[in-house]
């Protein structure tokens, strides 16, 4: 009995995980600069505001993106939409969460907080529309160039 064997070639690259990354590396870029903002308009509790509100976006995008990673292993579609509406939703509950929790703390400026939220999620999701080729043949980020001018 001759066995035969599979000749396509396995894929699984975690896209939505490697998007996650690159929106955590362009949020670590920014926010150093959303913090001086904060800093500068509200002194320390604008900066404090600042920093957990990029923190919370970023936690947001890191969990959604291991969630759908994981589901696009599993090979289900029903799966992965199951887990993109569940990330979305739990998305939603840590950012109304967070901001019931900053009203009450006196250590941060609730605005700061709230604007850090809308801008930084909106910011990074139009940065990495930049960033992400959007085929479906090659889905994923875009090659970088090397430093000498070439293409990955």
């Amino acid at each position: 009995m001759e066995t035969v064997m599979s000749t396509a070639p396995e894929t699984s690259t975690a896209y939505e995980r490697d998007i996650a990354f690159d929106l955590l590396r362009h949020g670590l870029l920014v926010a150093p600069l959303g913090v001086a903002i904060g800093a500068l308009t509200a002194g320390w509790a604008g900066a404090v505001g600042v920093a957990l509100g990029v923190a919370v976006v970023c936690f947001n995008f890191l969990v959604a993106g291991g969630l759908q990673s994981w589901a696009a292993t599993k090979g289900s579609p029903g799966l992965l939409g199951g887990t993109v509406l569940a990330s979305l939703i739990l998305r939603f509950v840590v950012v109304i969460v967070a901001l019931v929790l900053a009203g009450h703390a006196s250590f941060l400026n609730l605005t700061c907080f709230g604007l850090a939220l809308v801008v930084s999620h909106l910011g990074l999701l139009i940065w990495e529309a930049k960033s992400v080729r959007l085929q479906l043949a090659f889905p994923g980020l875009k090659p970088r160039p090397h430093a000498l001018g070439g293409k990955d």
